[in-house]
């Protein structure tokens, strides 16, 4: 009798030692479905031991939803007790653990039958699928963000789709950042599974912009490109992270659970950050999800540098394609302003030359060619001024001089062009205004452009108001006029060269565009600054002229104002002098010849220096050369481009003002190069003598 129940045990024992080991999940269930035995594994994946699990339902052990409705689904043993057949779980079946996280699970249920067929019970064998669909899901959502990513130049649309991609996959919540380029960071997309909560989001991201300096999160992932995993975010945790008691009230309420953050990187250069949140599903963040975050970050990143990089061939295409039309724009406006006076030149020279014209009409032929070559030679004046702009070769000859004058005489050479539009030009000095250091003559071009310009714009019968006055440190001209005004889109652009509101075919007004360009340079160059406000068309508009007092008061100084020398007599200084004149343009030579025969000298001309080195040698006593070849000497006693070595200072002339030359494109140069000069100016005349190298770069 003993054997037999001891025979009747070794398969039993065998069958639980063979359950025990089995790797997957094993639960079988009597003919109503309820629970008769658990393997170790099972109990451990449903969180409940056989003893609490035996006689009751596999639906009271086992809680299964579809991952993607989130509702409960039926379990496959009911379903083998209905049908009879092998059933198996939808391939996004998820397990709730009695601790609320979630285990993706695959299972096969199967009848358990006698030999005459009769269900006794069914045994479902499961297992922990996570790996598994994890990788399915990474698979396809690297696929689908790829494709996203690769959809639109646009990335903060796609970034925003790419956060849409994220929840539920990879996250409940899903936060990008941005950096800018003045150091900050910008939220651009946020996502979560509650769609009510992104409005929360994005007031959240509105009212608390994100702290560059903080220790941890977006920001510093941001700043050193290293990613932060946090598997448990604890209160501890939270309140360690931030140190605001009203942002971390606020991460408080967000039920956080577990969250990563990783650079959204192109190679070296962080662009910006992915933030990954796990909150109400209770899942948790492993190592192994921070490594497949990291690789759409860099995907991300990439995506992002190209659109940018995308978008700045665009504009650099677009600045190109600007360009071009405005070259086509200056050659035809140089053209039709070296065409108009040359017209009229042309015209009345050939008059001239042909018909019999009376004394009136000699008078204004005249007059006319005279006003059309000054017009012709400010043209190319402003060319050349731009031209020594881009070379860094501007010059100021720099004296203390009082401004009031300098804008009396610009307003007197205006006056004719405003009284011809009856165009009241009103004034308002402030008496005993400071004195600056400056170039009396680019002064006045300073102010004869902002005051022509002025009167130019405004409309016959209207109103130019200059002042002056002076503040603490400095002395401000002020040009006002009612006349047209300046469109807000264009004021940034006032003082570029070329450009004008109303370029093109269609433009009213004459000019280049150049003069208010060489204003502002000439001004920085003086260490001053011009600035221009307009409320729009129709409203007029201001320019603000601001240049630095010098360092002592007009009234301390020691020495005076250097006033302009006097105007000399060329017929007595010139009277019975010999001169050679060099010039390979006969029409030049004719000219200059003709100047000085007129001023008494004796004149003999030459087409090149070996011609006039030999006449020279026959008794010419003062030889002068033109431009062209005064140039080609310089280089044929200098190869290299060397200069002359400076004279030493007793070999200077006394009197000599500061000469400040501007740098190449740097007006913050100049302005140090002026101050020092303006220092230099201010000293006591003792002290300046003493000092060595008194000329200011």
């Amino acid at each position: 009798m003993s054997e037999k129940p001891h025979a009747a045990l070794e398969p039993q024992r065998w069958l639980a030692t063979t359950l025990r080991s089995i790797g997957d999940g094993v639960i079988a269930t009597d003919a109503h479905g309820r629970v008769t035995m658990m393997n170790p594994v099972a109990e451990q994946l449903t969180g409940r031991t056989i003893a609490e699990a035996r006689g009751k339902t596999l639906g009271e052990v086992m809680l299964l939803i579809s991952g993607a409705t989130r509702r409960p689904i039926e379990t496959p043993v009911t379903r083998v007790l209905r049908e009879g057949l092998v059933a198996g779980l939808a391939q996004d079946a998820v397990l709730i653990h009695p601790d609320g996280h979630e285990i993706p699970i695959a299972d096969s249920a199967a009848p358990i039958r006698e030999d005459d067929g009769t269900v006794h019970g069914v045994v479902l064998v499961f297992r922990d699928a996570s790996a598994e669909k994890m990788a399915a899901v990474r698979h396809e959502f690297i696929v689908e963000a790829t494709a996203t990513l690769a959809s639109s130049l646009d990335y903060h649309e796609t970034l925003a789709r790419l956060a849409e991609l994220a929840v539920p996959r990879l996250a409940d919540w899903c936060v990008v950042h941005e950096r800018d380029d003045a150091g900050g960071a910008q939220q651009v997309a946020v996502a979560h599974v509650d769609p009510s909560k992104r409005a929360m989001a994005r007031d959240y991201a509105r009212r608390m912009p994100i702290d560059m300096s903080a220790p941890h999160g977006a920001a510093a992932v941001m700043r050193t490109g290293r990613s932060e995993l946090y598997p448990e975010m604890s209160d501890a945790l939270i309140e360690q992270m931030v140190e605001d008691p009203e942002r971390r009230k606020l991460v408080a309420s967000l039920d956080l659970r577990s969250a990563l953050v990783v650079p959204l990187a192109a190679g070296p250069a962080v662009v910006g950050a992915m933030t990954l949140v796990y909150a109400e599903s209770g899942r948790r963040y492993s190592p192994d999800d921070l490594a497949f975050a990291e690789e759409l970050g860099r995907r991300a990143g990439i995506a992002i540098e190209n659109a940018r990089l995308s978008g700045a061939e665009q504009r650099a295409r677009e600045a190109a394609d600007a360009a071009s039309r405005a070259k086509d724009d200056f050659i035809a406006a140089v053209s039709h302003e070296l065409r108009t006076p040359l017209t009229a030149i042309l015209g009345w020279s050939k008059m001239m030359n042909g018909a019999a014209l009376d004394q009136a009409q000699q008078k204004r032929a005249s007059q006319t060619i005279e006003r059309n070559a000054v017009a012709m030679s400010q043209l190319v004046e402003d060319l050349l001024d731009v031209s020594r702009i881009v070379s860094g070769k501007m010059r100021v000859d720099a004296h203390p001089l009082g401004v009031v004058p300098v804008v009396e005489a610009a307003i007197d050479s205006v006056q004719a062009a405003a009284n011809g539009k009856q165009i009241r030009l009103v004034r308002s000095f402030e008496s005993g205004s400071d004195e600056v250091l400056g170039d009396a003559r680019r002064l006045q071009q300073i102010v004869w452009n902002v005051v022509s310009n002025a009167v130019k714009f405004t409309p016959r019968g209207g109103e130019v108001r200059v002042r002056v006055r002076s503040t603490a440190d400095a002395v401000e001209i002020s040009v006002s006029d009612d006349g047209r005004g300046i469109e807000p889109r264009f004021l940034p652009c006032v003082f570029e060269p070329f450009r004008q509101a109303d370029g093109g075919s269609a433009r009213v007004t004459g000019g280049l565009g150049l003069g208010l360009a060489i204003t502002k340079h000439l001004v920085e160059i003086h260490g001053g600054t011009i600035d221009v406000a307009s409320e729009g068309l129709g409203k007029g508009a201001t320019f603000t002229i601001t240049l630095p007092k010098l360092g002592v008061p007009a009234k301390r100084r020691s020495e005076p104002v250097a006033a302009a020398p006097p105007a000399r007599e060329p017929e007595r200084e010139l009277s019975g002098l010999r001169v050679l004149m060099v010039d390979d343009e006969p029409d030049a030579r004719d000219l200059v010849r003709a100047v000085l025969e007129r001023s008494g000298s004796i004149v003999r001309t030459a087409p090149d220096v070996r011609s006039a080195l030999d006449a020279r040698a026959r008794g010419a006593r003062r030889l002068a050369l033109g431009h062209r070849h005064a140039r080609r000497e310089r280089l044929r006693s200098h190869p290299q481009g060397a200069r002359p070595a400076a004279r030493s200072r007793r070999q200077r002339p006394r009197g000599r003002a500061h000469r400040v030359r501007a740098p190449r494109r740097s007006p913050q140069g100049a302005r140090r190069g002026l101050h020092d000069a303006r220092a230099e100016a201010g000293r006591p005349r003792g002290a300046r003598r003493g000092r060595r190298g008194a000329r200011a770069r």
